[in-house]
């Protein structure tokens, strides 16, 4: 074999290798247990949705992929309020450079009586690189 042909092999491989890994990626789905139940984050028509045990998603207002808010430990955060579980998906999408900056959206959900309720959308240019403060977890509401 020659080198071109060498070549169109290790490029070949390199396109199936990152196809493979955008159809893992698509398809992924982040998960977490809470109050019994498991909430899946999906893609639901181009945006971010959340599932409980496999029902119909509730469609966020914020753009797929998502991922839920972590804790200092790298697992997805549940806080409380008023015994209610709330979690935060977010969206976040680096700006071109030099910028270091990103465009990023997070969207707080609190399960009540069994039922997914979103909050608002918060806008940023941060890039997540840290534990959410406690208040973004209700403050996104509007009660």
């Amino acid at each position: 074999m020659n080198w071109i042909g060498i070549r169109y092999t290790l490029v070949l491989g390199a396109l199936i290798g990152l196809k493979a890994y955008a159809d893992f990626t698509e398809r992924s789905q982040e998960q977490i247990f809470v109050a019994g139940l498991t909430l899946l984050l999906m893609k639901e028509s181009g945006q971010c949705g959340l599932s409980t045990d496999g029902a119909a998603p509730l469609v966020l207002a914020i753009k797929w992929p998502c991922a839920f808010s972590l804790d200092s430990t790298g697992k997805p955060r549940v806080e409380r309020f008023e015994n209610i579980p709330i979690v935060i998906a977010r969206h976040s999408t680096p700006k071109p450079v030099p910028s270091r900056d990103c465009d990023s959206e997070q969207q707080a959900i609190r399960l009540i009586d069994g039922r997914l309720e979103a909050s608002s959308v918060m806008r940023s240019v941060s890039c997540f690189n840290g534990t959410e403060d406690q208040k973004n977890f209700t403050a996104l509401f509007r009660w």
